[in-house]
Parts: structure tokens; sequence; C-alpha cells
């Protein structure tokens, strides 16, 4: 059982009176635990409000740097990260609004850092394509790191290949071991 339940919920955490996170939720439970705490978001358990969880993410100076959905997000106080599951989309608001979609995501606080998992799809605003099982974004470095297989095609490449980072708008990257095509205008 939780030790609070909370319906059409907002946690907002700051640093030094910046906001660093924000989460909404229909519903949340709270659980105080010796080791740990921490919360539960997600749709209203009673059947009523479905929607997702959503989240707004800032950088050091409080500017928005991200917003993410998800079907539930767990949120751990002392280790200040999260985990969402089902459906997650994150959108990266300096990186010009690429979005990520992907079955679950954790996000570090403290480390500035993303880890998508599962069927991970990225999509810069220019169209620019990366599907991959796993990419790690760096906030404080502005790169993501697909260290697996992925695919990423533009509208002129269509590349397979194993090791990718690249900056977070897609617009530069490089890669260990690919193959592909490429169209090449004379």
């Amino acid at each position: 059982m939780p030790d609070q339940e909370s319906w059409g919920a907002e946690l907002r955490i700051s640093d030094h009176g910046r906001p660093s996170l924000v989460m909404a939720a229909a519903y949340m439970a709270r659980f105080d635990n010796r080791d740990t705490t921490y919360a539960v978001l997600g749709p209203d358990p009673s059947g009523g409000d479905s929607s997702k969880v959503r989240v707004e993410l800032f950088d050091d100076q409080g500017q928005p740097s991200a917003t993410l959905t998800a079907d539930e997000l767990t949120y751990f106080d002392k280790e200040r990260r999260f985990e969402g599951e089902g459906e997650v989309e994150a959108v990266l608001l300096r990186a010009g609004g690429a979005r990520l979609t992907a079955d679950r995501l954790s996000y570090n606080e403290g480390q500035g850092r993303f880890i998508a998992s599962g069927d991970v799809l990225v999509v810069s605003q220019d169209g620019k394509r990366l599907t991959t099982d796993e990419v790690v974004w760096d906030a404080e470095s502005k790169q993501l790191r697909a260290n697996g297989a992925f695919r990423f095609t533009t509208q002129s490449e269509r590349i397979n290949g194993v090791g990718l980072v690249a900056s977070e708008d897609l617009a530069r990257y490089s890669f260990s071991r690919a193959s592909g095509e490429l169209e090449v205008e004379e």
C-alpha cells in the first residue's frame, strides 16, 4: 500500500531556486521505505483519467530542455532519477524539437543522461531518422550514442551499422562499422 496517494498530481523539483523537473499525472502513489523513497505516477487506477504522465525538464539556467510523456513513470527521490514506460515520447527542445520514441526511458538528473530502450526511434526536425534498440542522450555533451546495431536514414542516405555517435539534432554523425547507400549529386 502506498504511504500517500494524490489525484491530479504535480510534482516539482528545483535546484537552488531554479526548476529542474516538473511531473504531472492523473494519479501519484508515494512509497516511503527505509532505504528509498519513490513515487509512481500514471493513469487513475479507478478507471477515471487515463491520460499520460507529462514531464518537463530544465537545464542549469532553468530553461526548458525537453518534454516527455509516458504511460507510467517512477521517480526515485534520493537518486534524483526516473524511469518511464509504455509509449514513451521525448521532445529534445534544444535540438530543434527532435523527437525520440521508445518503450522505456530512464533519466538520471545528476548525470544529465537519458537512456532510451526498446524500439527506439529518433526523428530530427528535418526528417533524419535513427532506429536502434538503445540510445544514450547526454544532455551536457549534446550527443546521442547508439552502441549497438542501428539504421540511419536521410533523404539521400540509408546506413546500417554498429556504433553511432551523433549530435542531438542528428546534423553531425559518425559511426564505427556501417554499410549502406549514398546518393551523390554531380
